[in-house]
């Protein structure tokens, strides 16, 4: 078994939810700059 430190985790845990949340935003904004477009139309 390797020893991995205990921040290692932590640390992907923090960068899993950080791009989670980044990759949620950039869904929103391209829905609704979708929906913007088809209420133009």
């Amino acid at each position: 078994m390797v020893k991995i430190p205990s921040f290692l985790p932590l640390s992907f845990y923090y960068l899993h939810v950080y791009c989670t949340r980044e990759c949620a935003r950039a869904c929103v904004m391209r829905i609704t700059s979708f929906n913007q477009k088809m209420n133009i139309d």
